[in-house]
């Protein structure tokens, strides 16, 4: 470096030389929420292909200064692009835009599955539990692992909520009506204010629903001890003294 605190020729400073690709390192693998469907909600996704649709619009403006027409705009600030090639650009502009495509297929998956599950369920029976009824469920009770000989006891994996055989109900209906509930969870991010006593609300919940003698069974099974858990709590406070242990 001269006196004047210039680099010599084909020297760049220590720091530029780095700073350029790390900024583009960061930018291309920027951590982003999973495009996976399950990982968040309809409204998460489109949020997240919103965003991600901006960014590669951005990337893919003209460099500054910008201009109307013949006249310059001298009120902008020129800062050099983070991303300092326009090929470098470019490969981010398409990563997002790929992120916006894989959000948004995301979300047409969330809508289909949702439209599947609830196809034949009124509107009023798709936003409301099946367990809303509170009055037609005939308790509950901690459902278990089958006894395994290596393992002693049988550790809880769910619980089992008994449903009174009403007019109109039969084993199918309740299956599709389960379904359709799990669906619509998925749908809004497993959220409900409405519905706090609600097992088929936490992620990672499934549900199987069988007859049993006089009325019918529904096995909620949690995909983890925390999962499990969240059931049990809510389903105790959906049947209150007709728990069973």
């Amino acid at each position: 470096m001269n006196a004047l605190g210039a680099s010599p020729p084909g020297v760049v400073p220590f720091g530029i030389a780095t700073a350029i690709p790390v900024v583009v390192a960061t930018v291309i693998s920027c951590a982003h929420p999973s495009t996976e469907p399950h990982e968040m909600s309809l409204q998460g996704h489109e949020e997240a292909a919103r965003q991600a649709s901006q960014e590669s619009e951005r990337l893919r403006e003209n460099p500054c200064p910008p201009t109307t027409g013949e006249a310059v705009q001298t009120n902008a600030v020129c800062w050099t692009p983070s991303l300092a090639s326009e090929a470098q650009r470019a490969r981010a502009a398409e990563q997002q835009q790929r992120l916006a495509e894989a959000h948004g297929k995301a979300a047409a998956e969330l809508r289909e599955e949702a439209d599947s599950a609830c196809a034949g369920v009124a509107e009023a029976e798709r936003v409301t539990s099946p367990f809303f009824h509170v009055q037609d469920l005939d308790g509950a009770r901690p459902l278990r692992a089958p006894q395994d000989s290596k393992r002693p006891g049988q550790p809880k994996i769910g619980v089992t909520i008994f449903v009174r055989p009403v007019l109109g109900l039969t084993e199918q209906r309740l299956q599709r009506l389960v379904n359709c509930h799990l669906a619509q969870n998925a749908l809004v991010g497993h959220v409900s204010a409405v519905e706090p006593d609600c097992p088929l609300v936490p992620a990672g919940v499934s549900a199987t629903v069988r007859s049993a003698p006089d009325r019918f069974a529904v096995d909620i099974k949690g995909s983890s001890p925390e999962v499990v858990k969240e059931i049990e709590t809510r389903t105790r406070l959906l049947v209150g003294n007709r728990w069973i242990d």
